[in-house]
């Protein structure tokens, strides 16, 4: 099932923050910057995580994990598109781990 949220969020660089400019990642009260930009998310809520962003990774041209995931998240090439992939039951946390890297891109 794909359920498509469009998400019109200000942020900076978006995709090129590193885990150095993020400390203390795992804080949920942590603050953050969102500046300037606008982008349209997508989510993929499914029974098959690692299948789909396994599939969504090699569609990208990525060789995929390796490696188990709980959730994933993409942008397309011109960075207006982020597709996140969770379980259909997922949570706060993880939807927005995603969505995070939607923003801060590869923090951790």
């Amino acid at each position: 099932m794909k359920h498509t949220l469009t998400a019109i969020l200000i942020a900076t660089q978006i995709g090129t923050v590193s885990a150095q400019n993020f400390h203390d990642w795992d804080n949920p009260s942590r603050k953050f910057s969102v500046d300037n930009a606008q982008f349209q998310t997508t989510i993929i809520a499914t029974d098959k995580v690692q299948q789909v962003c396994e599939r969504e990774s090699r569609n990208r041209g990525f060789s995929g994990f390796g490696y188990t995931v709980n959730s994933c998240a993409f942008w397309n090439d011109a960075k207006t598109q982020c597709t996140i992939v969770v379980p259909k039951n997922t949570s706060m946390h993880l939807l927005g781990h995603e969505l995070l890297h939607c923003i801060k891109g590869n923090w951790h």
